[in-house]
C-alpha cells in the first residue's frame, strides 16, 4: 500500500448510496477533538429524542389509576371516524411497562403528576408534629359583667358622631374607628340622635360598645384578643300584653285611670285622642264612664319596655259617647279617627325647636344685613347650631335643599291648605327625602347658620293656601284629615271588628270592670 492509500485509510470516510451509484467523500481537515464533539452531539440528540418519546408514547392521564403508576399500553387503537388521524403502528414494538417505581422514567412521572385528575396526597409520615395548628378565639358576647370594667352610659351630644363620643369617653382614635366600623355593620350609626344612650366598657382599651333600639335589641362591638372588634346582636324577647279596661270616673280622669292600672303614657294618649272634642279639666264629671284597649311591651325579665300604645278608647260624658280608633291610613301612618273616619284635629306646634328666645318676629323690620325696611315673613328662634327641628304637624316633605338666602331649607305640606318652612339649617335628617310622610314632632333637620344669616337660629314660616301668615298670631292652627272612598269602607269594616271584640257600647255600668 502506498502513501496515498495509507492516507485514504486513515481519513474519516462518509458513504452515500443510491440505486445507481456509490459515492465516497473524504474530509482531510478533521481536528483531533472531532470524536469528542461527535459523541456529545449524539448524547444530546439521544436525550432530546428520549424526552420527546416520553410525551409521544406515554398514555393519556385518563389511563392512570395513580400518579406514579403506568398501565400496560394499548395494543389496539380505538375506531376513528377519520382514519387519516390514526398513526401507523405496524412498525412499533410494544414494550411491557415495568411496575417497579424505580423503572419509571422521570418524564413519565412528571407528566402523570401534571395531567392526573386524582389529587396528590401529602405523605403524612413526613409531616412534622405540630406543623398544622388551629387558632381559637374566645370573646364575650354579653359584656355587661366583664372583667374589663363596669358598663357606663354616655349620652350622645347634638352634632356628635359615635366616633367623637368614644374619643370623649377616653378611647383611642384607632379603637374608636374600629369599633364604629364594626357596629355600623349591624346598626346604621347615621340614625343615632342627640340624647341617645351609648353603653361602653372601657379598661386599658375600649372593650365594648353597645346600642339599644326601641325594641330592646342590643347591637354591640366587642374587642377580641387580637384588637379587632366583632359585631354582635342580641335580640330582645318582647312580650306584648293587650289589656281592656273600663270604669267610672271619680274626681278626675287621670286619678281614675291610675287606679285602674292604666300606664301614664296611655292616659296621656287618651287625652290627646279626644282633645279636639273634650276638655278633660272642664267637661269630665263624676260618674262619666270610659273604656280603653291598649298594648304594653315587656322583656323576658318582666320589665316594662315602654312604647305602650292605645288601640281604642271610648268616653261617655254629657250624655254623648265619643269613640277613637287607632288606624293605619293609606300612607302607612297610624292615627286616631272617630267612627265616621274623621281624623282627630291637632293644633300645629309653632315652636319646632321648643321654647326658645325669639330674636325676630313676623312683620315689618329693618333687615340686619340689607339695611332697609322689609317684611319678615316668619319667626326667628335663637338656638345653637345642631338643635333638633321637629315637624310642626303631620305632613309630607315637599322640598329639601338650598334655597338662596334661606340657606339649607325644608318645606312640608299639611292638611287644610297649610304648609310650613324651616330655614338656615345646618343639616337634614338623612333618612328623609322628598315625598316622605312624617309625624308631628319627628326630627326633620338640625338648626344652623346657613344662607343670609347673622347668627345661629331657626327661621320658621307658616303658609295658608299660599299666603304666609304669622305663626304666633291669635288662635291655633287646627289640622285634621278624613278617610274617603275605599279606605273609608275598609276603616268601617275594621271598626265593626273592634266593636264586636271589645263590646264597645254606651257604658252605663256603675261598677268598675276589668277584662
Amino acid at each position: 500500500m502506498d502513501i496515498k492509500d495509507k492516507e485514504f485509510m486513515d481519513s474519516p470516510v462518509c458513504f452515500s448510496t443510491s440505486e445507481t451509484d456509490i459515492s465516497v467523500s473524504c474530509d482531510n481537515h478533521t481536528s483531533p477533538d472531532a470524536p469528542k464533539q461527535a459523541l456529545i452531539k449524539i448524547l444530546i440528540a439521544g436525550g432530546f429524542l428520549g424526552f420527546i418519546s416520553a410525551f409521544v408514547f406515554t398514555p393519556s392521564s385518563d389511563d392512570y389509576s395513580e400518579a406514579t403508576a403506568i398501565p400496560e399500553p394499548e395494543t389496539e387503537l380505538a375506531e376513528a371516524s377519520d382514519t387519516s388521524d390514526v398513526p401507523d403502528t405496524s412498525s412499533l414494538t410494544v414494550i411491557p411497562s415495568q411496575p417497579a417505581e424505580e423503572n419509571i422514567s422521570f418524564a413519565a412521572k412528571t407528566l402523570a403528576a401534571l395531567t392526573s385528575s386524582a389529587p396528590i396526597e401529602p405523605d403524612e409520615s413526613k409531616l412534622e408534629e405540630g406543623s398544622l395548628q388551629t387558632e381559637t378565639r374566645t370573646i364575650t358576647l354579653n359584656p355587661s359583667d366583664s372583667e374589663h370594667g363596669k358598663e357606663k352610659e354616655y349620652k350622645l351630644k347634638s352634632g356628635e358622631s359615635l366616633i367623637a363620643l368614644l374619643k370623649r369617653a377616653g378611647a383611642s382614635g384607632t379603637d374608636a374607628n374600629k369599633a364604629s366600623l364594626a357596629i355600623n355593620d349591624i346598626y346604621d350609626v347615621r340614625k343615632l340622635r342627640p340624647g341617645q344612650t351609648v353603653s361602653l366598657i372601657k379598661g386599658e382599651n375600649l372593650y365594648s360598645v353597645t346600642l339599644t333600639n326601641k325594641d330592646g335589641d342590643k347591637f354591640s362591638a366587642v374587642r377580641d384578643d387580637s384588637g379587632n372588634y366583632i359585631p354582635t346582636t342580641k335580640e330582645a324577647k318582647i312580650e306584648i300584653r293587650k289589656s281592656t279596661v273600663a270604669g267610672v270616673i271619680e274626681v278626675s280622669f287621670s286619678e281614675s285611670a291610675e287606679k285602674m292600672g292604666i300606664p301614664k303614657s296611655v292616659s296621656n294618649q287618651i287625652s290627646q285622642a279626644f282633645n279636639d272634642k273634650i276638655n278633660f279639666k272642664r267637661d269630665i264629671k263624676d260618674g262619666d264612664t270610659f273604656e280603653a284597649v291598649f298594648e304594653q311591651r315587656f322583656n323576658d325579665e318582666g320589665m316594662d319596655m315602654g312604647g305602650s300604645k292605645l288601640l281604642f278608647a271610648s268616653i261617655r260624658t254629657g250624655g254623648k259617647t265619643y269613640n277613637r280608633y287607632y288606624y293605619k291610613n293609606r300612607k302607612g301612618v297610624w292615627d286616631y279617627y272617630d267612627e265616621n273616619g274623621n281624623g282627630v284635629k291637632k293644633a300645629m306646634n309653632v315652636w319646632p325647636v321648643g321654647k326658645r328666645r325669639i330674636s325676630s318676629r313676623f312683620g315689618t323690620r329693618r333687615h340686619p344685613i340689607l339695611l332697609y325696611t322689609t317684611t319678615h315673613w316668619g319667626v326667628d328662634y335663637a338656638t345653637k347650631i345642631g338643635t333638633p327641628v321637629g315637624a310642626a304637624a303631620d305632613g309630607e316633605i315637599t322640598f329639601i335643599g338650598n334655597r338662596g338666602g334661606y340657606g339649607k331649607y325644608v318645606q312640608m305640606r299639611h292638611t287644610n291648605g297649610y304648609s310650613t318652612a324651616y330655614a338656615h339649617l345646618n343639616s337634614y335628617n338623612r333618612a328623609l327625602k322628598v315625598g316622605d310622610f312624617v309625624k308631628q314632632g319627628q326630627i326633620i333637620a338640625f338648626s344652623g347658620n346657613t344662607g343670609r344669616s347673622t347668627g345661629p337660629h331657626l327661621h320658621f314660616e307658616v303658609i295658608k293656601n299660599g299666603k304666609k301668615v304669622n305663626p304666633l298670631g291669635k288662635g291655633r292652627f287646627m289640622l285634621s284629615n278624613k278617610l274617603k272612598g275605599k279606605e273609608l269602607q275598609r276603616f268601617t269594616v275594621e271598626c265593626k271588628k273592634v266593636n264586636s271584640n271589645y263590646n264597645v257600647a254606651d257604658n252605663k255600668n256603675d261598677s268598675i270592670k276589668t277584662r
